[in-house]
C-alpha cells in the first residue's frame, strides 16, 4: 500500500478502514499493532519525539503484555532512549525496508 510506503499511516489506516472495517473492530488485531508501531515509528523517523511519546502512551500500551506483541512494542519504544535512533540497535525499525513489511 502506497500509503504505508510513503510514511502516511494515517491515510493508511483510513483506506484500509474503509476497505475492511472488520478488522478494525478488534483494535489489538495483528494489523492494528503494525499500524501502530508504524505510526510510532515515523514520529520517531521525523524527530516529533513527543508525539511518539504521547502516541506510544494512548495506543501501544495496549499491546504490552499481549502474547506475540511484546518484542516489537518494546523494540519500537527502545527507539526513544537514544539521542541518534538511526544509530542504535533497534535502528532496521527506521528503514525503508521496515515499511514494506507492513505492506
Amino acid at each position: 500500500m502506497k500509503q504505508i510506503r510513503s510514511g502516511d499511516i494515517d491515510a493508511a489506516f483510513c483506506k484500509l478502514c474503509n476497505w475492511y472495517p472488520w478488522i478494525f473492530q478488534d483494535d489489538k488485531s495483528s494489523t492494528c499493532f503494525l499500524l501502530h508501531c508504524q505510526k510510532f515509528i515515523e514520529s520517531v523517523r521525523v524527530g516529533a519525539v513527543e508525539e511518539a511519546v504521547k502516541y506510544g502512551r494512548t495506543e501501544l500500551a495496549n499491546f504490552f503484555g499481549l502474547a506475540g506483541f511484546g518484542d516489537l512494542v518494546q523494540d519500537c519504544v527502545a527507539l526513544l532512549a537514544y539521542e541518534k535512533p538511526q544509530e542504535s540497535s533497534v535502528s532496521y525499525l527506521l528503514e525503508d525496508s521496515q515499511r514494506e513489511l507492513n505492506t
